[in-house]
């Protein structure tokens, strides 16, 4: 039969110093945390937009030209160029940065 043999575990012993003069680190302070953790969501997030925005304006294809070309100027409309500048363009800039 084989025993275990009982280490006591004392890592304090190993960690308890720090060196002079290099400070601890902090990374969940600070807006630079807040800024990196929104990168990864302002990739995804304005590629599945885009997506739905363009299956939305093919699915108008499946009914023929005509369907297809009423939706056109909703495309080229000021409005929608907005909502695509402020949910595609400027978080996929941002995410590229």
């Amino acid at each position: 039969m084989l025993t275990q043999v009982h280490r006591p575990r004392t890592p304090h012993i190993y960690f308890s110093s720090v060196i002079a003069g290099v400070a601890p680190l902090e990374a969940a302070k600070g807006c630079c945390f807040l800024l990196r953790r929104l990168q990864s969501p302002s990739g995804m997030f304005p590629i599945g937009v885009f997506l739905v925005e363009h299956f939305f304006s093919n699915a108008f294809a499946r009914n023929g030209a005509s369907a297809y070309n009423e939706t056109v100027p909703f495309l080229l409309a000021a409005l929608f160029f907005s909502l695509e500048l402020f949910f595609t363009r400027i978080p996929i800039a941002y995410h590229a940065a």
